[in-house]
């Protein structure tokens, strides 16, 4: 299930926040369809300070380019990020989100500027987000997956080789799930990962 469904109260996910403290020898990876929610609880925690453990991993499933504007709710550059492209339904153009590091976001509201993109403003405390072209810290690692089940098409390798080609570029660990990875055997982990097993 969806951790951060809009039908799962707020105290069940402060529960699981409480199982993980309490467990820290373990890598946790949240990945959700409703990334809103991410800011809402982090609001609600951490005062929009994204002060949670470095085992703790945010994500958000996108499926297409029209997806990628959910990825403005992702805490860049104050907790570890990662995008699951699963599965793989088009061309996608990540360079928005993953570029090399070269300016700061500023507030639409306020003119102030972060070293990370956010839909909350800690200087105006609005919600609205930053804009701009580039970000402090590009999102920590890439999934790439595609469809399974009876009449499952598999993407095009055209879009496959041209989301590894962007990560390359911006220095972004990128892991390529079964069966994709017959055709790209590329399985890489993010060095803040500690890997038990492959």
């Amino acid at each position: 299930a969806d951790l951060f469904g809009e039908w799962i109260p707020d105290e069940w996910i402060e529960e699981v926040f409480e199982a993980c403290k309490a467990a820290p020898q373990h890598e946790y990876l949240f990945l959700t369809k409703n990334p809103k929610r991410y800011g809402v609880i982090n609001g609600k925690l951490f005062n929009y300070s994204w002060e949670t453990p470095s085992y703790w991993w945010f994500g958000i499933t996108v499926t297409c380019q029209d997806d990628l504007a959910k990825l403005r709710y992702l805490p860049y550059g104050q907790a570890n990020t990662f995008i699951s492209i699963e599965p793989l339904l088009g061309d996608i153009d990540l360079s928005f989100y993953i570029p090399k590091s070269t300016t700061k976001w500023k507030c639409s509201f306020c003119g102030h500027h972060s070293d990370y993109y956010s839909s909350h403003c800690r200087n105006c405390d609005k919600e609205g987000g930053y804009s701009g072209s580039f970000r402090k810290e590009p999102i920590n690692w890439v999934i790439i997956g595609q469809q399974s089940g009876p009449g499952a098409k598999p993407p095009k390798p055209e879009w496959v080789q041209s989301i590894i080609d962007q990560c390359r570029a911006a220095g972004v660990p990128v892991f390529v799930k079964r069966p994709l990875y017959k055709q790209f055997p590329i399985q890489e982990w993010p060095e803040d990962i500690k890997i038990v097993s492959k």
